[in-house]
């Protein structure tokens, strides 16, 4: 988390994105496009191939070129961090959300939304898929917003996702229940999140066990079996995490800080 007192408990949702990826995976899509660019080049000079399909061709490409670009953009611009706000005063729960389109040319902004408390429900998700070479499944916590007395879901909101197991998601809506029913009283002491960026931070972003620093040893310590178990198996794809962990650090610095509205910010006598 963020920052939690008696009044107000905020919530990073930092490590759901897996940020860099876009980075990464774009730019190996812009290389592989100005590549296949070349060769339409060459092909298309042919006077065997027709005006119309040279153009075809070439909007594909530039369409191409450009959704690619839309991505990288998306890791540099999209804000470091989407917290959610839980206030027991209001009893309500305000999100700081950057929504995404499937149209690329749609305009990016920050969204913030308020929800009643007494109208959020829980549930974990679960996704599952084969990637070609390995079956991945990834675990969310999910906020549901329910018509108010009714369990007629309205909206779904993701609070902790990218997880490898579910053994902790349980644990994170019960903390949150208690601190919405009683305060900080009896809740264990807040781990809060380290916000300052660091290269080293970000290369072990995805594959934290491995990092050497004092706070990989404080990772290691407070891992169980199935923690341990999961990471022999992560380690086999160290070739791709620890470079998307290494363009993390890139968009991170380029990445805005959220900003939440001054309204928002008055709510609250430690808003940020």
């Amino acid at each position: 988390m963020n920052f939690i007192d008696e009044e107000m408990m905020e919530v990073s949702r930092s490590s759901s994105v897996m940020r860099g990826a876009f980075l990464f995976f774009g730019l190996i899509g812009l290389l592989v496009m100005v590549w296949v660019g070349n060769i339409m080049i060459r092909a298309l000079s042919s006077p065997l191939v027709s005006d119309w399909l040279a153009i075809l061709a070439m909007l594909i490409l530039v369409g191409g070129i450009t959704i690619v670009l839309r991505a990288i953009e998306l890791d540099f611009r999209m804000p470091r961090d989407m917290p959610i706000r839980f206030n027991r005063r209001t009893r309500e729960i305000i999100v700081y959300d950057y929504p995404l389109s499937l149209n690329p040319f749609a305009r990016r902004r920050a969204d913030i939304r308020r929800f009643s408390w007494d109208d959020v429900q829980a549930e974990i998700s679960k996704m599952a898929g084969y990637n070609g070479k390995a079956y991945l499944v990834r675990y969310s916590l999910v906020l549901v917003i329910c018509t108010p007395g009714t369990g007629n879901v309205i909206e779904r909101v993701n609070l902790k996702g990218n997880e490898v197991s579910d053994a902790a998601l349980p644990g994170i809506w019960a903390y949150i229940r208690s601190y919405m029913a009683d305060g900080i009283a009896n809740l264990p002491v807040a781990i809060v999140r380290r916000r300052e960026i660091s290269f080293r931070r970000s290369l072990f972003a995805y594959m934290p066990y491995f990092d050497p620093s004092k706070e990989g040893s404080e990772i290691r310590a407070r891992m169980g079996g199935l923690e341990w178990s999961l990471a022999l198996v992560l380690i086999w794809f160290f070739w791709l995490l620890l470079p998307i962990g290494a363009f993390s650090y890139i968009a991170l610095r380029c990445a805005p800080e959220p900003k939440w509205p001054t309204p928002v910010n008055e709510e609250c006598h430690r808003g940020k």
